[in-house]
């Protein structure tokens, strides 16, 4: 599949995202990740929903989740090309942020968004 080969060259932790919020795709990078961080791969991969996710956060850095999912819609719907949001995702062993960012990719007449999340923690300082 075209669409597998070009997000496992990524880096980042990467997706493809249709107009619905169901992933379409993800690139290893997001797979360990999400099983390194007591996901389950059956959640956050093919078929789930990712506005749905997003929707549905709760604690403490939930608004973060409904800003992104907003970023997201936004480029979706064609009201934005893109979107970044910078956002704490700590680990029980370490302080950690990313940016996610959302590029709007075309697919004939499907609005598709590439998501990425690049750990950006290393040498920032954060107050």
């Amino acid at each position: 599949m075209r669409r597998a080969s070009f997000l496992e060259e990524l880096p980042e932790e990467a997706a493809i995202v249709e107009s619905s919020g169901t992933i379409v795709a993800v690139n290893r990078a997001w797979r360990r990740f999400a099983e390194g961080n007591g996901a389950d791969p059956g959640e956050v991969s093919e078929g789930a929903n990712y506005l749905g996710v997003c929707d549905r956060a709760k604690g403490e850095q939930s608004g973060y989740a409904r800003s992104f999912a907003e970023g997201l819609r936004s480029v979706l719907f064609g009201r934005e090309e893109r979107f970044a949001l910078e956002y704490p995702c700590h680990s029980p062993t370490e302080k950690r942020w990313f940016l996610g960012s959302v590029g709007r990719l075309s697919d004939g007449d499907t609005p598709l968004a590439l998501v990425a999340h690049e750990n950006v923690s290393g040498g920032r300082i954060r107050r």
